[in-house]
């Protein structure tokens, strides 16, 4: 039987693993979660990926740690870095190793396809490594930019946070409006400094996904004033 190829995507935090994992679902390959680099040096010892998207800072093994047991072990996959630190020691270092993408976080869902997608055009031939540097931010060297963990955690346009850099969210709140009609109303939220934009609320929306375009819109606009 011939199994389908799959990408790999390793990351302790398991709400930004189901991001990826919901968004990289448009491309042809099967997409596997593992949530610590242990899970992924068990499962690559019985089939190897296609390419794999790896954390830089996990407990126990790190994203670089887990690259070194993969050259050591002789398998040979492309692998993109995602990480929270923009330390450019570290990106030399994963480069250097073989990497083929290192990009920072926050990074938005059309940054991350087009990453994938050209280190899939690289695996057919000799894999050369790329330096990307997606949104950049002024966050301070070796300062993480935190927001994983939270269960709202999702792959959007969304623009990081101008104050702090961390991961803007989309909540999405359902209410009945005065005549009893459903609707929707949404915000984007900056859980690290609170920085808020709310979605019109002249509206009320039919539907969430409408409701949390409007916010993001309204956020991006005013991120780009800022």
């Amino acid at each position: 039987m011939v199994l389908p190829p799959y990408l790999a995507v390793v990351d302790d935090d398991e709400s930004v693993a189901k991001a990826l994992k919901r968004l990289l679902k448009s491309l042809p390959w099967d997409v596997r979660t593992f949530g610590s680099s242990r899970d992924f040096l068990r499962a690559i010892a019985q089939r190897l990926p296609e390419l794999a998207i790896l954390d830089v800072q996990m407990p126990e093994l790190s994203g670089l740690d887990l690259q070194e047991h993969i050259r050591i072990g002789g398998w040979s996959f492309p692998i993109i870095f995602i990480t929270a630190f923009d330390d450019e020691e570290i990106r030399r270092h994963a480069l250097e190793r073989g990497a083929v993408g290192f990009i920072a976080k926050p990074f938005n869902k059309g940054s991350i396809l087009e990453l994938v997608g050209a280190a899939r055009k690289d695996a057919v031939k000799q894999p050369t490594a790329m330096k990307l540097r997606l949104q950049p931010s002024p966050v301070a060297r070796n300062q993480v930019a935190p927001a994983q963990g939270h269960a709202d955690f999702e792959l959007s346009d969304l623009q990081p946070c101008p104050f702090c850099c961390a991961y803007p969210r989309i909540d999405k709140i359902p209410y009945v409006d005065k005549h009893g009609k459903d609707c929707y109303r949404a915000r984007v939220a900056c859980p690290r400094c609170h920085a808020e934009v709310a979605s019109d609320p002249d509206r009320g929306f039919a539907n969430a996904v409408s409701a949390a375009n409007d916010a993001m819109n309204r956020w991006n606009r005013r991120q780009r004033a800022s």
